[in-house]
This record gives structure tokens, sequence and C-alpha cells, in this order.
């Protein structure tokens, strides 16, 4: 099995794939027009949101970005991965103690890395961000107080994209033999992602997509763009196409270590086996539901979202 860096390497040309092209181009026509940008990407993981919006504003003549993970392997991989990305475009580059300043003969990029738990990472004073970008992460993440921090991180008018937002489906295919089982260890894999808690507070779990989707109108955002980023890892012209094996092999682990402690062991291990067996052939696919949205800040003063008191911060 890949250590997690790797899987999201190994994810990102299905996930280039699966972005939903009109929330795409929403976000890139307001990005082409701008010759100054600065830009926070919270969960960098390594790096590939960043290495997108660099592609985005070629037009641009100064660019700052704030890479934030809480993971510093994370960090030094999206670091590597950003020096040989600007590398490939021509730019001089040198690193410095937290980050990377770069320029070509058009422009000049400034990345920085920052190791922290996005709940307590604070810009410097004065800070704010056109734009904030979350790619496959606001399931994993208290939604409700992460917005509140995002709209006052965000400057009058600045963008939210939000990508990839887990929403409640994985089908596998073809259908597996003992469908009702199969069904089963899905709502299963689901359910272990709706008990997610950290610090007591619920994540934004298996249908983030929606939830983000009412939070964001409650928070006083403007919704400029949603719409469906289906995984589609399944056998093209016969084949599976650039990292969909990788990805739908930590897929099934995932599904397997959810579900051991709550189904009967010995039919998950005859289940595990025989899927193995079809990706091992070429054969298995599998269609994972999500969501994106683009959204620009509220422009006042908002009322606390419903059910979070003291949630009051909007501006």
């Amino acid at each position: 099995m890949p250590d997690f860096g790797d899987f999201l390497e190994a994810k990102f040309a299905l996930d280039e794939r699966s972005l939903a092209r009109d929330v795409r181009g929403e976000w890139l026509a307001a990005m082409l027009p701008r010759d100054a940008l600065r830009c926070l990407d919270i969960g960098t993981g390594t790096g590939a949101m960043v290495r997108r919006l660099l592609d985005a504003v070629p037009g641009a003549s100064s660019i700052e970005v704030v890479a934030l993970d809480r993971d510093s392997e994370m960090l030094a991989r999206a670091r590597a991965s950003m020096r040989a990305h600007l590398s490939r475009r021509g730019f001089e580059q040198h690193d410095d103690a937290d980050g990377i300043e770069a320029h070509d003969a058009r422009r000049r990029v400034r990345l920085r890395f920052a190791c922290a738990d996005i709940l307590q990472h604070e810009p410097h004073p004065g800070d704010r961000y056109d734009l904030v970008t979350a790619h496959a992460f606001m399931d994993l993440v208290p939604m409700r107080p992460l917005l509140e921090r995002i709209a006052g991180w965000l400057s009058p008018g600045g963008l939210f994209y939000a990508t990839l937002n887990y929403d409640g489906e994985t089908v596998l295919l073809p259908p597996h033999a003992d469908a009702a089982f199969e069904e089963g260890l899905l709502a299963r894999y689901d359910a272990s992602m709706e008990e997610r808690r950290i610090d007591g507070s619920p994540t934004g779990g298996a249908r983030s997509g929606r939830r983000l989707h009412a939070l964001l109108d409650e928070a006083g955002f403007e919704i400029l763009a949603c719409a469906s980023s289906d995984w589609n890892a399944v056998p093209h012209r016969g084949r599976l196409r650039d990292g969909d094996a990788a990805v739908l092999s930590v897929l099934l682990d995932a599904v397997r270590r959810e579900c051991e402690p709550h189904v009967d062991r010995a039919r998950l291990a005859a289940w595990y086996d025989d899927r193995r067996a079809l990706l091992a052939a070429g054969r298995l696919g599998a269609i994972v539901h999500q969501l994106d949205l683009l959204s620009v800040a509220p422009s006042r003063r908002a009322d606390a979202l419903p059910g979070t008191p003291g949630l009051t911060a909007f501006t």
C-alpha cells in the first residue's frame, strides 16, 4: 500500500479529470484579470492545488501563496514538488527559511509553507487573501468554525474554491455477486466518516458537499458555481488510466479497515480477495460522488450560524 503522499500524487490525474468544468471555468475567469494574487491553500498535502493555481494565472505579475498543512512531511514533499514545477516552467528560484522565492521575465512568485492545524492558523497581521482553496479537505474538519475563519481571512470580493467534497456515494463496478453485503460495507464506510470528531465537533463527514453548500449560504457567502466532480475511476477502452489502480487499491484497503470491526471477518476477507483479483485483472472500477463549490466572501457582518454558540465573526 502506498504511503499517503504517494496516494495523493497517484490520484492527481484522476482529480484533474474530475474537477467540475463549469466551476473551474468560473474560477479561471475570476483569476485571469488579476495582476496580483494572495492565496491560502489549506490541507496542501503534496501541493497539487498550488500547482494548479500557478498554471491558472499566467498573467499575474505577483503571486503569493501560503501552503498550510499540519504534516511537516507533506509540506516537505509539497516544497519539492513546487521546486520541480517551477523549474519545468523556467523560473529562477531560491529557498529561504520558510519558503521559495521565484521569478521569470514576467512575474514573481512567493511560496510560504506553514505547518499548523487549520483551526490554529493565523495570517500575518493585516494579511487578507484574495483566494482560499481547499482540495478534498472539508470532509476532514469541522466546517462551521473553519468557515468563520475563512470569511475573516478573505479580502472583500475574495473567493473560496472548495473542490472534490465527498458527498455520500461510492459505487464499485461491476457489482459484487453478494450485492447486499457490498452495499452494507460501503454504507459502513460512509458511517465511519460520519462518526469522525475533532475536539468533540463533527467534521464534514460523508456528506460534506451538500453540508458545505448549506453552510456557505447560511454564512453569507454567495455561491457562484456548484457542480458534481465525481471520480470516474473505471476502465476506459479496456484499461485503467493513469494512477487509478493505486487509488482503487487504497479505497479497498480503507473499506476493509473501517468495516472489519463491524462485519463477519470471513465474508469480508472473501469480498476483499474477490475485489483485489478483479483489480489485478484491470476490471475493477469505482464512481465516487463529489461536489465542487466556488463562492465569494460575505461583504458584511453576518449572524452566527445556527446551532453554533458564539460563531459571529463573519466580516
